[in-house]
Parts: structure tokens; C-alpha cells; sequence
């Protein structure tokens, strides 16, 4: 009744799994942050438009893009 071991393939594909629905939590996150901050602000200054709010919201995507893109050419 002991089951084998897992095969490297299986492993690589579950470590792989792991890693990119960490990535996208991280997005959710810093998405999530970078909303409130910016709608904080935005009220703060009481801006008609949501300027803070989309300033934050592009910078921070643009920032984890750019994180993303260094840390998949550092592993490959």
C-alpha cells in the first residue's frame, strides 16, 4: 500500500503550479492596495476623478509586469 514516488515531471508541473498562482495572488494584492491607497487619496484631495486612484492602479501594474518579466528571465 505505498503509493511511488512522485515523478521530477509531476514535481516540476506542482512547483510550476505553485509559483504562478502565487504570482497572481501577489497581483490581487498589491491591485487591491494600490486601489485603496489610491481612493484614500483621492478623497483626501477631493478629486472629481479618480486621478490618484488610476495613477496607482497603472504604476502598480507596470511596476509588477516589470517584476515579473526579470524574475522569468533570471529562472530560464
Amino acid at each position: 500500500m505505498s503509493q511511488d514516488p512522485p515523478t521530477p515531471k509531476r514535481k516540476r508541473n506542482a512547483n510550476a503550479y505553485l509559483k504562478y498562482s502565487g504570482m497572481v495572488g501577489q497581483l490581487l494584492v498589491l491591485l487591491f492596495l494600490a486601489a485603496y491607497l489610491g481612493q484614500w487619496l483621492d478623497g483626501k484631495m477631493e478629486n472629481e476623478k479618480p486621478l490618484f486612484t488610476a495613477g496607482l492602479l497603472i504604476v502598480a501594474l507596470v511596476a509588477y509586469l516589470f517584476k515579473i518579466t526579470v524574475d522569468l528571465n533570471r529562472d530560464a
